[in-house]
């Protein structure tokens, strides 16, 4: 939570309407860019959804902070060349990079950090354990937001280095201390229960055992069945 919360996902949104109009955007434009950043968010979640078993929640964490990380440093870059000016591919850049990192943070941080959370616990302290991530989050947040506005109009382009240094020094720790999760039907393996699939391999276990199953169909279907099947006649198998 502490680290997705420090690449700087809510000072961004809940200031993107000043960060566009730093941009060089005025009128209705930054909150049209606002909705779509939100937007992409919600499309970045979905997508989530369908690579968490197969990626790995580590993985992905590592990512995405990596992603939003460059992100962050081109940012701050062309904020620090462009913004007041009258460059119109610096401000346009400036966007894209705004829209690039959150493409990241939902695609592989916003849903991952939730699922690892309530994975890690124990089934008898996770909900002790989700309420103590719950309010990491929003104890990291809040100082965050709160000096925002005035960092913005002090130091501009600089307080984007707080999230860039907090990051980069997060993608090590995460990929090298934070042991993987596992999908439910692995949880069951560890156990000692059989699983039949491997969510991870899913395209080449399901092609497996689809042949397995067709094979042994086959072969398990006697002749004197297919008789009985055919005919009126009863026949008693042994």
């Amino acid at each position: 939570m502490f680290a997705s919360e420090s690449s700087g996902v809510l000072v961004i949104y809940n200031y993107s309407v000043i960060i566009y109009t730093d941009l060089g955007y005025s009128g209705s434009i930054p909150l049209l860019l606002s909705a779509a950043y939100v937007s992409c968010a919600a499309i970045g979640n979905y997508f989530c959804s369908l690579m968490i078993d197969r990626v790995g929640r580590v993985r992905l964490l590592c990512i995405g902070l990596a992603g939003c990380l460059v992100c962050l440093c081109f940012e701050a870059t062309i904020v620090a060349q462009y913004a007041g000016t009258d460059d119109v591919a610096g401000l346009r850049a400036g966007v894209f990079f705004l829209f690039f990192y959150i493409s990241f943070y939902g695609t592989c941080i916003d849903a991952t950090t939730y699922v690892y959370c309530s994975e890690i616990f124990p089934t008898h302290i996770r909900p002790i354990g989700m309420g103590f991530s719950g309010a990491i989050l929003f104890l990291t947040t809040i100082p965050y937001l709160e000096a925002a506005p005035t960092a913005f109009a002090i130091i501009g382009w600089k307080y984007y280095l707080v999230f860039i240094v907090i990051t980069a020094i997060m993608v090590p720790l995460i990929y090298c201390y934070f042991p993987e999760g596992l999908s439910l039907e692995e949880i069951n393996e560890v156990f000692g229960d059989d699983v039949a699939v491997h969510l991870a391999h899913f395209s080449d276990e399901k092609v497996k055992r689809d042949v397995a199953v067709g094979i042994n169909n086959n072969s398990s279907t006697p002749s004197s069945q297919k008789t009985e099947s055919e005919g009126p006649s009863a026949v008693h198998i042994q």
